[in-house]
């Protein structure tokens, strides 16, 4: 179930983050053209007049400078990935240790969380048997097959009657 999670959670946020992977390859496309120019330069320098090696040189330079730019602006971009690795890293540690927070809760914020997991409700028969009538899709990872109709993709989970809970709740 962890890596179908972990498969859910990466088409997601590359989904989010397309816009900015995009431009990645859009930037790799200019670098490359602009070593192609800067060779052609390069190639030009040594057959050019002795009065055109300065300009050439200073354009070489600029070009140098352009270039390292957008290097830098990739790497930032590319850093998206490892972004999303400690995301997930850190959201699979989260849940695995958040039992430990649970009883830390007061009881409002816990009936809420409890909604979150089993939005159907817990109950009781007369066996002593637990039981629900269905599980969130944040546990079972089932996408939902009717998203809102402002959603753009079905992987929304809307959490209907449930008020939102204040920040830092398992701090």
């Amino acid at each position: 179930q962890q890596s179908e999670f972990m498969e859910a959670l990466e088409k997601v946020w590359r989904q989010k983050q397309s816009d900015k992977l995009s431009d990645a390859k859009n930037l790799q496309v200019q670098i490359a053209e602009l070593e192609d120019t800067k060779s052609r330069l390069v190639i030009e320098m040594v057959s050019c007049d002795e009065s055109l090696k300065n300009d050439i040189k200073s354009e070489i330079e600029n070009l140098k400078i352009k270039i390292a730019r957008l290097q830098s602006q990739v790497a930032d971009l590319k850093s998206l990935e490892d972004d999303m690795a400690q995301f997930v890293e850190f959201g699979l540690n989260y849940t695995d240790n958040l039992i430990d927070d649970w009883w830390d809760l007061d009881y409002e914020t816990r009936l809420w969380c409890q909604q979150l997991i089993f939005p159907g409700g817990i109950t009781f028969n007369s066996q002593k048997k637990v039981g629900t009538p269905f599980l969130s899709p944040i546990y079972t990872l089932q996408a939902n097959k009717k998203a809102p109709e402002n959603a753009s993709d079905a992987l929304v989970v809307e959490l209907a009657g449930i008020e939102p809970a204040s920040v830092g709740l398992f701090n």
